[in-house]
């Protein structure tokens, strides 16, 4: 039986493609396969205790949820072959095209980031910096200083360092962009730096 997609123009598929953390979507999909081989090793204990059931109505409800499990297996097979038949094909080295499809995405929505909130700012380095790690980049030569949306940043706190400032006064700071701090606060910790 041939995969047909169910999407039924290009600008579909481009959407269903690019709408997605693809490396979070396969390690998703991967670990529903581990519910069939639950099913069916349940399965594999129910089928031997058939030929010992007497009683005909108990046997054939047996044989119905054998039948429902095995059916069941089915469709969530059908549906991970379905995905990955999409995502992936038959490429062997997909994997790192989707952790670098991803790493670009993440890019993408940090280098247009709003200037809403830092804290987000920062959960979307730390995704970059996962994705980066696992396909053998390294933050600093994803993300250079002055690339990140920022509402002016005050010249003392630039030795800090600081990356960007939210609308509110909040900084994505620290060497790593590992920290949120106020406007204020890091002019605190400079000062006393200085003392």
């Amino acid at each position: 039986m041939e995969y047909s997609s169910p999407i039924e123009k290009p600008a579909d598929h481009i959407e269903s493609f690019f709408g997605v953390q693809l490396n979070e979507k396969i390690q998703e999909e991967i670990a529903g396969l581990g519910s069939i081989e639950s099913m069916l090793r349940e399965l594999a204990e129910v089928i031997p205790t058939l030929e010992s059931t007497a009683d005909k109505e108990a046997f054939h409800t047996l044989m119905i949820n054998c039948k429902t499990t095995a059916e069941n297996c089915a469709t969530i097979i059908a549906e991970k072959k379905a995905f990955f038949t999409f995502y992936v094909g038959d490429n062997e080295k997909i994997n790192q095209i989707v952790l670098e499809r991803d790493l670009n995405m993440s890019m993408v929505r940090i280098l247009k980031w709003g200037k809403f909130d830092a804290r987000e700012l920062r959960e979307w380095v730390k995704e970059l910096t996962e994705l980066g790690k696992r396909s053998g980049f390294n933050l600093r030569d994803l993300i250079k200083a002055g690339q990140i949306p920022s509402e002016p940043i005050p010249e003392e706190i630039l030795r800090y360092p600081t990356w960007a400032v939210d609308r509110y006064g909040y900084c994505l700071a620290g060497a790593e962009m590992e920290k949120v701090m106020h406007v204020d606060e890091i002019r605190e910790e400079m000062e006393e730096m200085n003392k």
